[in-house]
């Protein structure tokens, strides 16, 4: 799902042919608390296989050393960070970097 404000809407019909429509606004966005939450969730899928590489991640992430955290992730895309996964982290982080830029 992409950044920014979503509504999500739904539409009902009983059988006696009663209709509601109800919709409620959302917002996606990140946050360094998130971003660490991935990356040890990743760690535990093994999606990201290396422990070493999962704690210099979290390290950066908590002194909000984007830019390192950015570099390492394209360094070990493929190695020890699977492609999907490196998308999901550089996306986040690029949001961190430019909070006001909605990522499609």
């Amino acid at each position: 799902m992409s950044w920014g404000t979503h509504t999500f809407t739904v539409k009902a019909i009983d059988l006696a042919g009663n209709r509601s429509t109800k919709s409620v606004d959302f917002q996606v966005k990140t946050s360094y608390a998130t971003l660490e939450k991935l990356v040890q969730r990743f760690a535990d899928e093994g999606t990201i296989n290396n422990k070493g590489i999962a704690n210099s991640l979290l390290k950066k992430l908590q002194n909000q050393n984007l830019s390192s955290f950015i570099s390492e992730v394209h360094a070990q895309t493929r190695n020890h960070i699977s492609a999907e996964v490196a998308d999901y982290l550089l996306r986040d982080a690029a949001m961190l970097l430019n909070p006001w830029q909605i990522v499609n």
